[in-house]
């Protein structure tokens, strides 16, 4: 139970920093007339909070349930889930050709901004096992 309130706490950090980096995106976008930035930021304020919301909800039942935690290689399992840390990915080739360069995933779906975990990135993945 213990590791579940220090990932909330954890969760609730990343939520909050988030909803400051989106809130300042929305300011400056106000303050310089850039509509698009304070939509980007709007999108990325609800993102944060669906996001947000949904962990703090999956971790809360996971310790209503008493189930076991472990921990793998990426992050926190439970619930047959668990949570990725951003990390970089190598290029590769896909079997139809294609070359990927290689990229930081993180989560946010936005190549353009590459998130720690401290920042909010990161994001729950069902286990495939399961």
């Amino acid at each position: 139970m213990g590791d579940s309130v220090t990932r909330t706490a954890k969760g609730l950090s990343r939520t909050a920093k988030n909803t400051y980096y989106s809130g300042k995106d929305i300011y400056e976008g106000y303050k310089t007339n850039d509509s698009e930035k304070m939509k980007k930021g709007a999108a990325e304020v609800a993102k944060t909070a669906t996001i947000g919301t949904i962990a703090v909800g999956i971790v809360d039942v996971a310790g209503d349930f008493g189930s076991e935690e472990t921990s793998d290689v990426k992050g926190v399992e439970y619930n047959g889930e668990h949570f990725v840390e951003p990390h970089h990915v190598d290029g590769y080739v896909r079997e139809d050709g294609v070359e990927v360069d290689s990229y930081w995933r993180d989560g946010d779906g936005d190549t353009s901004v590459d998130l720690t975990a401290e920042e909010g990135g990161g994001y729950y993945r069902s286990n495939p096992d399961v």
